[in-house]
This record gives structure tokens, sequence and C-alpha cells, in this order.
């Protein structure tokens, strides 16, 4: 399969996670075989002894996975008198009639618990294929069936994994802050667990999903490739109030450099609510290290199993989607996946949010989008042929303007020019009623309006950065391109059109009509138009 980087990719860290001993397998099988047989005979027993079964199973197995000696009858006394937050969510969410009940514990539960003895036996060899194929060095791929992402899924449900194998290179695969300590995202993978369990084991298997690392060379002189590109500018859509999950794109999810961020530690924002609610996605955790500058993580195949409502500390679980409309808005393609497409790409943080503006900053984000944005390497079939799918357009917004302090203006400007480098048909910016990109509209016709291609944008960039540089007095002024298309007027702002070398900027800076445009002030797009308008 052909690889996405081009060039070495850069050297990290790759110590490997302990493996489980045979001993400590063992015993987590026997947990688990304990507590099916004991749930077998739910019609017998309370519904508080029933979840007080599965809570005692997640915590022994807990125990086990990190100690190496045996269980003791105080590690079983411990388990039987803890309480966590799981226990409520099963009685009050999932257990509140007797049609939820009986399905709860005769299918969801049993199914669980087996694929949680399925992962014991093939945890080790999942920890080999994230070694072998999806470290942080470049384009990988690996295609799991539905069924063994919920295998990956029902493992890390009952704890089975180890909390300590992470080492620093991929996120903590660990259920036991969310089963103590907050309800939400128990109730979104228990949702997705009563959805899979009524469906055919044959189907789980057939269906794919593939998890793919993509990369670019590790550079920081992109910005100099995109000033002196002739690519045309592909089509932007804006929509104020849309969701990036309503279009039949590429979606983005504005993700950690840890793949899932905090969905298993109380996150509840854009990539946390992703995963949340297509909790396939939380598969790529314990198979994927952390993402470097240059690479990004797409995966394909992870339908939407439940509905919510809010953002942030208002995020609520909304009961479970229409499974069947799902599917028949996302058919099987010729790799037997189901044709929803997300890619996590991390921002850069800004604790000094001028560094954003800086030359480092904005190649940066342009190698991480471009990755991003660029073919699916897992699309390219055994016979050579590309999935129909794989030029989709992308869904995207504020990538990195929560938190992470980046101004949407200038993410906009930056994420259009990698989709159209990456030849994406169009992008669509879904604003979530943010007002600093109300303008963006008029912006992107006026671009458009002139004919300009890639380089007008990066060039808009790179000078609004060499502004706020002699600004704050930190300038670092060089040539980045002689293909500039810019329109004459830009002279007035000290750049010369064949490769906007300063001149007399400094000057002009500290001059009184140019203190009433202030462009590090009003803002990108300010800036942009100014450039558009003619004297």
């Amino acid at each position: 399969m052909e690889e996405v980087t081009s060039g070495a990719a850069m050297p990290v860290p790759t110590e490997e996670g302990p493996e489980l001993s045979a001993a400590q397998i063992a015993a987590i099988k026997a947990v688990l075989t304990t507590a099916k047989e004991k749930l077998r005979k739910w019609a017998d027993l309370s519904q508080e002894q029933r979840s007080s079964e599965v809570v005692k199973a997640v915590l022994l197995c807990r125990i086990i996975t990190t100690s190496p000696n045996a269980l003791t009858d105080e590690d079983r006394k411990k388990a039987e008198t803890v309480s966590l937050l799981l226990q409520r969510v099963i009685n009050e969410r999932f257990c509140a009639s007797a049609a939820e009940t009986e399905q709860f514990w005769t299918r969801t539960i049993p199914f669980t618990l087996d694929c949680a003895l399925e992962c014991a036996d093939e945890i080790n060899q999942t920890m080999s294929d994230r070694l072998v194929q999806m470290k942080a060095e470049g384009s990988k791929v690996v295609t799991k069936s539905r069924w063994e992402c919920a295998v990956i899924l029902a493992g890390g449900f009952f704890c089975v994994f180890s909390p300590d194998d992470a080492n620093g290179q991929r996120p903590t695969y660990d259920f036991m802050c969310v089963h103590r300590l907050n309800p939400t995202p128990c109730s979104f993978v228990l949702c997705y667990f009563s959805q899979v369990a009524k469906e055919p084991v044959d189907e789980l298997k057939s269906e794919k999903i593939s998890f793919t690392r993509k990369a670019v060379a590790p550079t920081t002189d992109l910005t100099a490739q995109f000033a002196g590109s002739a690519i045309a500018l592909c089509d932007v859509k804006y929509d104020p109030t849309g969701t990036i999950e309503d279009y039949q794109c590429l979606q983005a999810d504005f993700a950690n450099q840890y793949i899932g961020g905090g969905v298993l530690l109380g996150g509840n924002v854009q990539e946390e609510i992703r995963f949340m609610i297509c909790p396939e996605l939380i598969a790529s955790m314990p198979l994927c290290d952390m993402m470097l500058p240059h690479e990004a993580i797409e995966i394909v195949g992870a339908i939407q199993y439940a509905n919510y409502l809010g953002y942030g500390g208002s995020l609520q679980y909304n009961g479970p989607t229409d499974l069947a409309a799902e599917k028949s808005k996302h058919p099987l393609d010729d790799a037997k996946r189901r044709t929803v497409r997300i890619v996590a790409f991390d921002a850069l943080p800004m604790p000094e949010r001028r560094v954003q503006y800086g030359h480092r900053g904005m190649a940066r984000e342009l190698v991480k989008a471009t990755a991003a944005f660029s073919l699916n390497p897992a699309d390219t079939l055994p016979t050579g042929a590309v999935v129909g799918e794989a030029r989709l357009g992308v869904a995207t917004g504020n990538w990195g303007c929560g938190v992470f302090g980046g101004d949407p203006q200038l993410k906009c400007l930056l994420q259009w020019m990698a989709c159209s480098v990456a030849e994406r048909p169009h992008m669509v910016y879904c604003a979530f009623n943010d007002k600093r990109v109300e303008q963006m509209p008029a912006v992107v016709k006026a671009i458009q309006d002139a004919g300009m291609t890639v380089a007008p944008p990066s060039c808009f960039c790179c000078a609004f950065d060499s502004i706020r540089s002699e600004m704050s007095g930190t300038a670092s002024m060089r040539c980045l391109g002689s293909m500039c298309e810019m329109p004459c007027n830009v002279l007035a702002y000290g750049f010369c059109c064949d490769c906007y070398q300063v001149g007399e900027l400094y000057k002009l800076l500290y001059s009184e009509a140019f203190q009433t445009v202030q462009p590090w002030r009003t803002g990108v797009f300010n800036f942009v138009m100014s450039q558009l308008t003619p004297a």
C-alpha cells in the first residue's frame, strides 16, 4: 500500500507497554465467566444485585490488571462494597421498564461479557497490532471488523486493559474514571452495546472499520510551498448553524494529539462528543500512538449509535439513533466500510495567541491540515482501484479556536488552502454561530471574484504576520516566493508583488493613516479585504 509520507518520519521513543501474564488473563476470564453465569439467572436477582455484579466484575478486572498478585478474599470483599456511578446509569437509564430490563440482561450484558472474554484472549495481540502498525512513524493502516471494535470496547469497559501500558505515547485507555465519576460517557457506551447486541454477529464480522495514520513530510517550510502554488481554490459553503456530522463529507474531528482526547476523562466538547455518539471511534485509542505535527488519523466506517443534547457542561445523552436509518444513510463501500469518514487532527495550542500568526505557527497548521485532508491510503484497493467515496469535500469549522486560543479567521484560510492543495472539491465551514467568522462569505467571494489561486490567501496570512511581528518589535522578514498574485495596491502596505519584501513598512506602521486600519486588532478578514479593495 502506497504511503502518504515523503521523506523520513520524525523519530519518537516507542517503549512497549507491558503485556498481561497468562495468570492475569486466566484470572480476568474467571471473573468475567463468573459474572456471566450469575447474570444468566438475572430474573432471580434484584435490580441492585444485577448491577452490582457488573460493577464487581469491573473492579476485580481492574485489580488484576494493576497487580501481578492473585486475587485475595479482601479484594473480592472490597469489590462487593464499592459503588460506582455506572451502577446508577444501568438502573436508571437502561432498566427503567420491564421490556428494557429484559433486553439489557438477556442481550446487552451477555453480548458485552462475551466480547470482553474474547478481548482477554486477544489483548496481547491487539497491543502487538498497535506496536507493529500504528506507531508514530508515517502512514499506516489497521483494518478491524465491527466485531473486533466491539471486542476492544468491551475490554475497555470491563477494564481488561492495563491502565499503565501507554508509556506516554498513546491515550490512556481506562474507563474507570467515567465509571466512577461521569455517568454521561457510560450512557453512550451502554447504548452502543445495546444497539450492536441486536445485530447479526456475521454482519458485525463482515463489516470493516479502517484506522489510518496519514502523514506528510515533516517540515516547517510549507508556507513557502503554498506561497508559490498556482492551485485553484476549491468552493466553500458557509453554514452558520449546522453540525459537521450533518454532511456527507470527510468530517473534521478537532482532536487532541492523543486521539480521543478526554472522552474517558470527563471531556465533553467536539472530539469527545463525536467519540461518545460513535463509540467505535474509541477503539482507536489503544491502537494509535499520539499524533506528531505532520500526522493525522482518518477513521472510516464508524457510524452514530446515540443522540445527544447540549455541549460542554450541558451535554446529555438523548437516546439511541435509528440504526436502520443510519445504515441507509451510510451504505457499505467497496471495502465493506460504512461511508462515514472522520479525520482527527490536532491544532497547535496557543498559550500566546500571537504565536499562531508567525511563520512557524502557520506552517505547522498547514502541514497538519494538509495531512488531514490528503487522500487516505486505505482507499486504495488490492486491485489498485480507488474507493469511489475517497475524494469527498471536507466538513470542518473552528479548529482549535476554543480553549486552544486559535483565531478562527486565520484557521478558516489555512484550512481552505489545505483543502485545495489536497484536491478536495469543496469545503463546508460550520461556524457554530460564532460571530467572529460571520464575514467569511464576503471574504471568500472577494477572493474568488479576484480569480486567485492558493497563493494569495497564504500571502495574506504571511503579510498579516509581518505586520504583527513588526508591531511587537520581533520582525523577522523573509521572501516566501516569487509567484505572488496580490493586486498592486498591496504596495501601499510595503509589500512587493514579486516577493513582498518589507520596504517602508516600519515607517508606514507608525503613520497616522495606518493606525486607523489596525489589522492586528480588527482581524485577518478585514486585512484581507483591505488588500482586495482599490485605494
